[in-house]
């Protein structure tokens, strides 16, 4: 069985892509339906033809669905398990590699969400308790000694875990998941890096017909909407010169910033980041693969796209990291001064690692991990009190500092009662 050639259609992609964030599907099912699956039988699972009944005729929006995500999604990794015995053993492994990677963060994602409803169902209420007509907090907003004891009780917590429906459901899915282990052998199961290579291959695929029509009919509404005021209005004299004076000032920051860049990282970099083609930076320990996502001009989020390479030039990790306020061209100006003067760590520190591949040895990445892990617990309400602040300022830092204090533990137990193991153990 091949890889499929061309994009889904947008709203199917727009649904696995959904569900997949909000933790409903796992990452190999994920994988699976968007490199290997049919259309048509997406389709069918994710919007099926529905009877139109009298209160989808009064209602505006007539397709509205009978059943529930979370049902829809155990088709979708039902039909992800068909699937699976399908493709070779390599791409398999890869596919087992991505749901246990997926198993790990919904994990972490879903214990530090429930530790933070379970100390504010305590001390105010309000997620999954009525708010409490008198609040258990004292005058500075701290928690009291006797609450915040049974809030860092382990029994607590592990009672928390078991009697929350997110364990339920996720357990439900990992158990499925973890079935899939049983089909590949294990020395396969850790050929992580072939997810990336398919993604890759994934997102140059040709747009599908009803979407290239889209983006036709998205350009043409762009480009009206660009063009309908300078139709509509006409300016005076005087505005036509402040609007060249203007752009006179822009081109001429454009250019300067242009002629830094070529300074900084020479003329043929610069036209290559022109022209759309990834640039590559090298530091001390690792390089940084720059790609232009729009115009030099773009400012600040998304400007470029950042990859880390190592020094043999494997791709180790996705990075999501910007300077704020700054043209993208300037942006590669930084990076490139940052790894000059060898402190590649510092961009590391600061960038969210969106994917990352073989890249679990780096000592950039190890060193950023493990500082996550154990984060240092600071006393965030002692130094709120300090300052002036809203009173979500003070809820939002009694969950951080009980998070800091009890992360360990949460993710123990849930781990425990979703898959069974201790992930202490296993490591």
């Amino acid at each position: 069985m091949e890889i499929r050639k061309t994009q889904l259609p947008h709203h199917i992609e727009y649904f696995l892509d959904g569900a997949s964030e909000s933790m409903e599907l796992d990452g190999g099912s994920y994988f699976l339906c968007h490199l290997y699956g049919d259309p048509d039988r997406l389709a069918a699972i994710v919007d099926p033809p529905l009877p139109l009944t009298p209160e989808r005729a009064m209602a505006k929006d007539f397709r509205l669905r009978e059943r529930t995500t979370r049902e829809i999604c155990h088709d979708l990794i039902n039909y992800a398990d068909s699937l699976l015995p399908q493709i070779p053993v390599e791409q398999r492994g890869a596919v087992v590699y991505a749901g246990f990677s997926w198993i790990k963060y919904a994990i972490d994602q879903l214990a530090e969400c429930q530790a933070n409803w379970a100390v504010t169902d305590a001390t105010v209420g309000g997620c999954l308790q009525p708010f409490l007509k008198k609040y258990n907090l004292k005058r500075n907003g701290s928690i009291p000694p006797r609450l915040n004891r049974r809030l860092h009780a382990p029994n607590f917590i592990r009672r928390y875990v078991k009697s929350e429906n997110g364990s339920l459901e996720l357990r439900a899915v990992c158990t499925q998941v973890m079935r899939r282990c049983a089909t590949v052998p294990k020395e396969y199961v850790k050929s992580g890096h072939l997810v990336a290579d398919m993604e890759r291959q994934r997102q140059a695929f040709p747009l599908s017909g009803e979407q290239e029509t889209l983006a036709v009919d998205l350009a043409d509404r762009t480009d009206a909407l660009v063009d309908a005021p300078q139709r509509r209005v006409k300016l005076s004299a005087k505005g036509r010169r402040e609007l060249r004076a203007r752009r006179k000032v822009h081109h001429r920051v454009l250019r300067r910033a242009a002629v830094i860049a070529s300074a900084v990282l020479g003329a043929s970099t610069v036209s290559a980041l022109a022209r759309g083609e990834p640039i590559k930076i090298e530091g001390d320990t690792a390089k940084f693969e720059l790609t232009r996502r729009d115009s030099l001009a773009r400012v600040g989020h998304g400007a470029l796209r950042v990859s880390m390479l190592d020094k043999s030039d494997r791709r180790i990790a996705e990075l999501c990291v910007y300077f704020e306020g700054t043209p993208a061209i300037d942006q590669a100006v930084a990076f490139s001064l940052y790894a000059k003067a060898g402190l590649e760590s510092e961009i590391i520190e600061t960038a969210n690692v969106t994917s990352r591949e073989e890249g679990a040895d780096h000592p950039l990445l190890a060193a950023k991990r493990a500082a996550r892990a154990e984060p240092a617990v600071a006393d965030v309400m002692t130094a709120l009190n300090n300052f002036r602040h809203e009173p979500y300022d003070r809820w939002r830092a009694r969950c951080e500092q009980y998070w800091n204090e009890t992360r360990g533990i949460w993710i123990e137990a849930l781990t425990v009662f979703v898959t069974g193991q201790n992930r202490r153990a296993r490591a």
